[in-house]
């Protein structure tokens, strides 16, 4: 038996080595490739959108069901994701990455046609899982980090990237943003939250809707300045595709 699996397992010593910093993509980065994303037809083309503008994990996604999406509540719930048996199999873990992983996160007109089409082109699964292979079976992470990596190269950049990045980029534009940073961290999962009693409970999704307007309303502006320097029609492609959801 391997004890240092599940979120409750024995827990392996940390390392005294300084972890180092995960950079996030400029802001402009971030325009030139979400405009990519929205004028291709690439296979994980929702799942990036999805992940750069939630902060969920790629892993977290992977393991989303078709049960855990409101969207007429405007939200889904996160409550496992991908990881390895004990033979290094990728397999749907019963738990979330930390015991703060369980959550809902909250969907604005970015994201909720986004995951509307994904949904509506979902693979069949036996586990109705909206992120998935042909055949049913389970993407790695490093398969979509190289497919992410693909994917950035083909927009035109030369520098490095990673899925992890896409989550640092949503934190760093919600700061930006002005959004109050408990609701991002709770929206992201984070281990340290200290998000007081009276906001962390049942009601706790209109707090994180009105936080999550604030993000979606500055992001809508800068692509729309994106747009008018570049002369695309990036904010258009998202218009369509919210009056299609």
């Amino acid at each position: 038996q391997n004890y240092f699996l599940g979120r409750y397992g024995v827990k392996k010593p940390k390392s005294i080595v300084k972890d180092k910093k995960v950079k996030s993509l400029e802001l402009e980065e971030q325009m030139k490739f979400l405009d990519y994303l929205y004028h291709s037809d690439i296979v994980h083309r929702d799942l990036l959108i999805l992940s750069m503008n939630t902060g969920v994990r790629i892993g977290e996604l992977l393991a989303l069901k078709l049960e855990d999406i409101h969207l007429d509540e405007n939200y889904f719930w996160i409550r496992r994701t991908i990881t390895l048996d004990k033979n290094g199999k990728t397999i749907i873990g019963e738990n979330t990455k930390t015991e703060n992983g369980e959550r809902k996160v909250v969907l604005n007109e970015i994201t909720k046609p986004v995951l509307g089409r994904a949904i509506k082109s979902r693979n069949p699964s036996k586990e109705n899982l909206i992120f998935c292979k042909e055949d049913g079976g389970l993407y790695t992470d490093g398969a979509i980090n190289s497919a992410l990596k693909r994917a950035f190269k083909n927009a035109g950049f030369d520098n490095k990237i990673h899925t992890h990045m896409l989550r640092h980029t949503f934190i760093t534009r919600s700061k930006e943003a002005g959004v109050d940073v408990e609701a991002t961290k709770t929206g992201v999962g984070h281990s340290d939250i200290h998000i007081t009693q009276d906001v962390y409970n049942e009601d706790q999704l209109p707090y994180l809707l009105k936080q999550n307007e604030t993000y979606t309303k500055y992001i809508t502006e800068q692509l729309s300045n994106y747009q008018e320097k570049f002369s695309n029609d990036v904010t258009q492609k998202i218009t369509n595709e919210s009056k299609l959801s």
